[in-house]
């Protein structure tokens, strides 16, 4: 095989497009142009996938009144990533140097056991990072405004991304120095700590809401609640014995205030803070510290985990998927096996791709005929099990033989024109042909016509990060959208 993806066949296929049909047919066809259905290796997201594939495919064949292709498919290679490379660590255990009294770590005892395997590591590093955790905002605590990210969480991210990279303890060291390299670029250089202005400003716009709301009771009203939301939000300025007691949070906090005459009497400090803190030279030292102790709490995790399995004889879906790799890479007799045993391989929901993962279907790929691969990359924006968007369009554009499904039998036609309108507006750097769906000549009845009523769309982009935040964005953005456009509030979706 080449190395230049020659035998790689990418099908583009979104949601509807009859995509699973799409990987019946390519199996069919490979069975009836000779392959045997125990030649062929098919990786899909879900075991209900692979279930669901191979009914398809013996359906398809049973039609064709080919009944022993069909009954062979049971014996082919179709499942899930991990339960073909667990298949194959069984099969070449010897080749792996495995033992085989060694125990799969099942998906939903991973956290668990992780977590039983590194609780002494966070118990080490908890005294030195909690404390700049809580001042940073990662120290999982919830308050009016939603609940903070939790650290730990953040250092079991890290573990997860470098293992699903193949990037150990001893380089993560490098990864964080380049993490802090490109964070400081976004931060810009250091200047001037003016926490204290900041606190004169809040305390004299506290005394002036509170002003506010005994004039409001004063006159037989009650103030509005979101002026109490704004008083709550700064009253804890009261209790820092120096400006360099407060939680970065409190700053940030401080400058969402919601009432009107808060904002107005605030201005100043909200200019200032959204403009100045992420360059004051405190939160840039303690933001490196944290950064620094958090990776060096994944590698330490890193390792407690891998000595943690070892111990007890378990590997996990990450242990097997680096396990075969190693065969792919360094063993000739697995690969000249591999070579001689299977003859089309198929990739299901291939934009769900981990870094680790595509380096195994392209090492397949060098050793098998024809290789099938399937998804949607579009879809590669959520980031399903570390994929890297940027690192699959890398890969496609060295894919010469593609092919789209571009006609939805799933969908009526306003909802594909609204799917496409959006997406156009997501995917700027996609051509029109990439993104738009269009619905078949065979469904295109009454029913699926365009609606006479017309209407328009808009894409917003969400920049908030927490849920209440998300809520009240929508919320103001849909205000103004009935304001701007004069529509009534039932008018919009």
């Amino acid at each position: 095989m080449n190395h230049a993806l020659s035998n790689v066949t990418m099908i583009t296929a979104s949601a509807g497009t009859g995509k699973t049909y799409s990987l019946m047919g390519e199996i069919a066809r490979a069975i009836n142009a000779g392959i045997r259905p125990s030649q062929i290796l098919a990786t899909t997201f879900t075991k209900k996938a692979a279930a669901e594939l191979i009914d398809r495919v013996q359906a398809e064949l049973f039609g064709q009144e080919r009944p022993d292709a069909a009954r062979q498919m049971s014996v082919s290679m179709v499942g899930t990533v991990n339960s073909v490379c667990s298949r194959l660590l069984q099969e070449y255990a010897v080749d792996a140097g495995l033992s085989p009294a060694l125990q799969v770590i099942a998906e939903d005892e991973q956290l668990r056991i992780f977590q039983l395997a590194t609780d002494d590591v966070f118990a080490e590093f908890t005294p030195r990072i909690q404390p700049l955790a809580r001042r940073l905002g990662y120290d999982g605590e919830s308050d009016i405004r939603g609940s903070d990210p939790d650290w730990r969480s953040v250092v079991r991210d890290i573990t997860d991304a470098a293992r699903g990279n193949k990037i150990g303890p001893a380089d993560l060291a490098h990864s964080v120095s380049a993490s802090w390299q490109a964070l400081q670029q976004v931060l810009g250089p250091a200047a001037l700590d003016d926490r204290a202005t900041w606190s004169n400003q809040l305390l004299q716009g506290l005394m002036s809401m509170r002003g506010m709301a005994a004039d409001i009771v004063d006159g037989g009203k009650t103030p509005p609640k979101n002026l109490f939301d704004s008083i709550a939000l700064l009253e804890p300025v009261l209790s820092y014995a120096s400006p360099e007691d407060a939680p970065w949070r409190f700053w940030i906090d401080a400058a969402g205030v919601s009432n009107a005459g808060a904002k107005r009497e605030l201005e100043g400090y909200i200019s200032a803070v959204e403009v100045d803190l992420v360059s004051n030279p405190a939160f840039q030292t303690e933001l490196r510290e944290f950064t620094e102790l958090v990776f060096a709490c994944a590698a330490s995790c890193l390792d407690r985990f891998a000595d943690f399995k070892r111990q007890y004889g378990l590997i996990d879906f990450a242990d097997q998927e680096t396990l075969v790799l190693g065969l792919l890479e360094n063993n000739p007799e697995f690969r000249a096996s591999i070579a001689g045993r299977i003859k089309f391989m198929v990739v299901d929901e291939f934009q769900d791709t981990s870094p680790l993962q595509l380096q195994l279907f392209t090492k397949f790929a060098e050793l098998v005929d024809e290789v099938v691969w399937v998804g949607d990359s579009k879809q590669a924006i959520y980031e399903f099990r570390g994929t890297d968007p940027e690192l699959m369009k890398a890969v496609a554009a060295h894919i010469q033989q593609k092919t789209q499904l571009t006609e939805s039998w799933r969908s009526k036609e306003a909802v594909i024109e609204l799917s496409n309108a959006i997406s156009l507006a997501m995917f700027p750097e996609l051509s029109e042909d990439e993104v738009e769906l269009a619905v078949p000549h065979a469904r295109m009845d009454a029913a699926h016509a365009k609606s006479a009523l017309g209407g328009s769309r808009e894409a917003w982009t969400l920049a908030a990060k927490t849920v209440p935040e998300q809520r009240r964005a929508i919320a103001a953005g849909v205000v103004d959208l009935i304001q701007r456009r004069g529509f009534k509030a039932s008018d919009v979706a």
